[in-house]
């Protein structure tokens, strides 16, 4: 009671079922803002401010301190969410009974979330119902989920991969979606566990990564049938072992906040492994660089459809969608290339290309030749500073334990495929990249963060 169909609820619920029930449920009657759990209070405050959220939805047994003090401290009413068998739930306070209201639907705005905002003030991305089940059907077509269909969710649920490419879609096929309480929280060998009995998962690259090590010699071919990626670049190296160690499909697939999906390597025959998939969804071209509207061989990958935001919501005077929609397609920020057989090869977002003395260059190509090195678990390519060309190719590697590879190494091996300009000049060797809340590699700034 008391919340409009327009009112915004920022959510900060555990991963699990009762998060994604609420993800189905709330945007019948409001639109739901997910949040991550592990924000600060002056982040919490930015979002509450420029959603603008109307009410917060929390766990009634865990706290949540910081959220709900942000909360508080913006005078926004907290409802507990009292989490019942199977995760259903109810919410407190209840307050008095509302008059029955249509159910929301179609072009009503079901969920807003916040791009990652690396380089600039994030934007607000509204999706609509419509949005939503058009999205889902995509991705449950594109993997043919069917009645009978189990998938597996390790992703975040305050991130349109783990909403969508497994929650959603499972709904759209009326397959069965089990909703786990999430990767970090059940670690790579419970992750594994729970794989047991399902067709499949959708995940990203370092999840992809920590499930190939915690295997290591497990034995375990034919656990799942399909192991989707998206959300950052697959190595065509990890899907050749993640197909190895589960006797699966490796399905590489494309998408971003603005349009999920985008593209989808199919099922069986079709699927290659070195592409992420020909267009599945929205209508896809390749454009020039803004303002032209001329299709090129290679260029800005730019998406139409019925799965694709109708626009970032208008904050003070700026208008972000002046320079990112034309006639109707958004400009992704990616550059790709379509194949003769209409897939799609992606060289990278342009604002992480290195620039090494002028020539541009894809660090997505240096990790796809790096992670075949026998030495390498995970490689993130960057521009690293170079005092006579500005910048130069640095690679972070997670090497495979018991082994050992040198600078020289790699720049021996990436020389079976690359060209010069592409061999790593700097190697910074450590456990892992750092990684954002969904576990996506953090490129930009990698090496201010490296302390390059």
């Amino acid at each position: 009671a008391g919340l409009d169909g327009d009112d915004r609820v920022a959510v900060a619920l555990r991963d699990g079922v009762a998060a994604a029930l609420a993800f189905l449920a709330l945007p019948l009657a409001c639109t739901f803002a997910p949040l991550s759990r592990s924000l600060r209070a002056s982040e919490y405050a930015f979002e509450f401010e420029d959603l603008p959220a109307a009410a917060v939805l929390v766990h009634d047994d865990d706290g949540a301190e910081v959220f709900v003090a942000a909360a508080r401290e913006a005078s926004l009413p907290v409802v507990v969410a009292v989490v019942g068998t199977h995760g259903f739930f109810s919410v407190e306070p209840r307050g008095a009974a509302a008059a029955p209201r249509p159910a929301r639907g179609g072009d009503a705005v079901a969920l807003v979330l916040h791009t990652s905002g690396s380089t600039a003030r994030p934007k607000l991305v509204p999706l609509s119902h419509a949005n939503l089940r058009a999205g889902g059907v995509a991705i449950a077509t594109a993997l043919e989920l069917a009645p009978g269909t189990t998938v597996l969710n390790v992703m975040p649920l305050f991130h349109i991969h783990g909403l969508a490419a497994n929650v959603l879609a499972a709904l759209a096929a009326g397959a069965c979606c089990v909703a786990a309480p999430g990767f970090a929280a059940l670690g790579p060998a419970g992750v594994l566990d729970a794989l047991r009995g399902v067709d499949g998962y959708s995940a990203v690259p370092t999840m992809h990564a920590a499930l190939l090590e915690a295997l290591a010699g497990d034995g375990t071919s034919g656990r799942v049938s399909y192991a989707r990626n998206c959300s950052a670049a697959l190595p065509p190296a990890v899907a050749a072992r993640l197909e190895a160690a589960f006797g699966c499909e490796a399905i590489a697939t494309y998408a971003m906040t603005e349009s999920m999906p985008i593209a989808a390597n199919p099922r069986g025959r079709g699927r290659r492994l070195d592409t992420v998939g020909p267009a599945s969804g929205p209508d896809v071209r390749l454009l020039a660089p803004h303002p032209s509207r001329d299709e090129v061989a290679t260029g800005e990958v730019c998406v139409r459809g019925a799965c694709v935001t109708a626009g970032y919501e208008r904050r003070g005077d700026a208008d972000p969608n002046a320079a990112l929609f034309a006639d109707g397609y958004l400009r992704t920020g990616d550059r790709g290339t379509f194949l003769a057989d209409g897939h799609l090869v992606l060289d990278g977002r342009f604002k992480e290309t290195i620039n090494r003395g002028g020539e541009q260059l894809s660090p997505l190509a240096v990790e796809h030749a790096l992670a075949s090195h026998a030495a390498v678990g995970s490689v993130v390519a960057f521009a690293a500073p170079h005092a006579r060309l500005g910048e130069a190719v640095g690679v972070l590697v997670a090497l495979r334990p018991g082994r050992v590879a040198s600078l020289g190494d790699l720049r021996r091996h990436a020389a079976r495929t690359l060209r010069d300009a592409h061999l790593p000049a700097a190697l910074v060797v450590a456990s892992g990249a750092p990684l954002g809340p969904t576990g996506k590699a953090l490129r930009v700034g990698l090496a201010a963060r490296l302390g390059l």
